[in-house]
């Protein structure tokens, strides 16, 4: 009994794992040393590209402070508000679920140095869910972001291993200084399920045949072992 426990649990190793759903709420990430630091590649068991930490509630009066929803980090898309600065989350191994997220926009509401103007209103997002460098049906929408505050978004998307958002531009009034100079999102409480790597046939029927013969060797060595009781 022993060795068939022993034989199912390499078997199970060749199974799939699957994670409970788990939201990252980016406050283990320290920003003391620097104020925005990039979010590192394994947060969260993703990787990640110009998204960047930041103490959202250290800046008032701008999306920093207003996207944090657990402080006292959120996280927002870096460089400027271009097409050509997407930011993306990826998949280490396998795919991954993208559940929710909490957004909002990241421009000041107002110019404190110039008031009272008032800065960006909303900013366009396209959101894209694609596996192995195609977008999945379905999985290809733009949102749109308004400044008066975090907003839940839930999404849904299974399956991906790559999660890009894109700004498409701003709406409404702006003054100094230029708005296109602010990141187009902050970002916090993302909620994904990440999957494991699945191994394939191959690897699966090797695992099987070590099992199988870490079984007959076992077997071999407990019958030799086993004293032969004689009658005198």
């Amino acid at each position: 009994m022993k060795l068939l426990k022993i034989v199912c649990g390499i078997l199970l190793c060749a199974s799939p794992a699957f994670a409970a759903s788990v939201t990252l709420n980016f406050d283990d990430i320290d920003t003391s040393l620097a104020q925005t630091p990039p979010v590192p590649n394994g947060y969260g068991g993703l990787d990640w590209s110009n998204f960047f930490a930041i103490a959202g509630e250290g800046y008032p009066a701008t999306g920093y402070q207003r996207g944090v929803v657990s402080p006292p980090n959120s996280v927002f898309q870096g460089s400027n508000n271009s097409k050509a600065y997407p930011a993306t989350i990826i998949a280490i191994s396998g795919t991954f679920d993208f559940i929710s997220v909490r957004l909002t926009d990241s421009a000041l509401t107002w110019d404190w140095y110039h008031p009272p103007y008032f800065v960006w209103s909303y900013t366009d997002i396209e959101v894209q869910g694609s596996l192995q460098g195609n977008i999945l049906p379905g999985d290809d929408m733009v949102i749109r972001l308004l400044w008066g505050g975090s907003q839940l978004w839930t999404f849904n998307w299974d399956g991906i291993d790559n999660l890009t958002f894109i700004s498409l531009g701003n709406g409404g009034s702006w003054s100094w200084p230029n708005p296109g100079s602010y990141p187009p999102l902050v970002m916090d409480n993302l909620t994904v399920d990440l999957h494991e790597q699945v191994p394939d046939a191959l690897n699966t029927l090797q695992l099987l045949v070590l099992a199988l013969a870490a079984l007959g060797a076992s077997q071999f060595f407990f019958h030799r072992q086993t004293p032969v009781l004689t009658r005198n």
